[in-house]
């Protein structure tokens, strides 16, 4: 697992933590 977040990775983390 890369230690640095994609846009993407950032993106459904949000998506996931906001639900």
């Amino acid at each position: 697992m890369s230690l640095k977040a994609t846009e993407k990775d950032v993106y459904e983390f949000f998506s996931r933590a906001g639900k």
